[in-house]
């Protein structure tokens, strides 16, 4: 529609450009005919709507302080919340998170924060490294996958979130979480805090994607599933002396202490997925990893994951949730104070 609008504009543009020759010619004639009028018409009214249709596409429906917010800059936003999957009044959610974007950056210049580019590369590059990836296209194709926004959408999000928790510290004043809290937490959630396991792996990994070494190393990976499924006590052993074994526990027989479930997931959902679902002493099936690496694994051991494993993260979630209540009730007492202008 865009492209269809710009066609029509350029054949107007060219018709207003030859109009005043076919005036001038049919004023010596002394009359106007009946299809130049109808035609004369027609123009203009094309002209006004290109007009019309130019200005509703810019027009300023809201001024928070002195940020103007555009119809153009909701529609993009309720574009990305339809690409992340939101749900409801998206036109009313996009406009609180604009207005609440534009409060942060008002209150942002009056603290005179600035994020540097640096900055936000130096966050990007934890979450990758949080995630696993050493690929930067992967990283990027696995963000659009999970956020269903663009890469660059979802950086600019990364800038705001870091002005905002910058902001968050220096005006807000928020309460740690006491001990009694934190262990009330992880008594009331204790089926929902998950498991920590203890499991051995062998883990086989192509030279390349070619087709006959793909070929060679599942047959050796059907191989030492057979050795395995036949004997699961030998696993260690199996996992020790395999010389096709390229896991790092391998010197340990395959040996990873005990793990969370969750920790496993940050770095391998496929593997976490497979562990999930074995009973202590069973040896998986072959599969193959996020990264394509050929895995056996044999669950050693199944636990819920104790207290002293989950204090901190239970203390950090807490304090965030306190941090969030916090800023809701500061924006809501400045979007009182702060001029905000809405525009029919």
């Amino acid at each position: 529609m865009y492209f269809a609008r710009l066609k029509i504009l350029s054949i107007g543009l060219l018709i207003l450009v030859a109009l005043p020759f076919c005036n001038s010619a049919t004023a010596e004639r002394g009359t106007v005919p009946e299809n130049v009028r109808v035609r004369n018409e027609k123009e203009e009214s094309l002209r006004a709507e290109l007009e019309s249709t130019t200005v509703l596409a810019n027009q300023v429906r809201l001024v928070v302080g002195e940020i103007s917010i555009t119809d153009v800059d909701i529609q993009q936003l309720v574009e990305q919340l339809q690409r992340s999957r939101e749900t409801g009044n998206l036109r009313d959610k996009a406009i609180d998170i604009l207005i609440e974007r534009a409060i942060v950056e008002i209150e942002a210049r009056r603290e005179t924060i600035i994020v540097s580019d640096e900055r936000v590369q130096n966050e990007l590059n934890f979450r990758r490294q949080a995630m696993g990836v050493t690929d930067q296209e992967r990283f990027q194709e696995l963000v659009e996958e999970e956020t269903g926004l663009s890469f660059d959408d979802w950086v600019e999000d990364v800038r705001y979130q870091i002005v905002k928790r910058q902001l968050t510290q220096i005006v807000l004043t928020v309460e740690q979480p006491t001990e009694d809290e934190v262990r009330d937490f992880y008594n009331a959630n204790r089926a929902r805090m998950g498991n920590e396991v203890s499991y051995r792996e062998i883990v086989l990994v192509p030279r390349s994607n070619d087709i006959r070494e793909e070929a060679r190393v599942s047959d050796a990976a059907k191989e030492i599933w057979g050795r395995v499924t036949r004997d699961p006590s030998a696993f260690a052993e199996v996992a020790r002396t395999s010389p096709a074994n390229r896991s790092p526990q391998k010197p340990y027989g395959g040996l990873v202490g005990y793990t969370g479930i969750h920790e496993i997931a940050d770095r391998n959902r496929i593997l976490a997925g497979v562990l999930h679902n074995l009973s202590p002493g069973q040896v998986s099936r072959i599969f193959r990893d996020n990264y394509n690496r050929y895995y056996i694994v044999k669950l050693e051991g199944k636990r819920p994951i104790p207290y002293d494993k989950m204090r901190e993260i239970i203390r950090r979630r807490l304090y965030f949730e306190n941090e969030e209540k916090a800023f809701d009730i500061w924006l809501e007492r400045r979007r009182k104070e702060i001029s905000i202008r809405y525009i029919e």
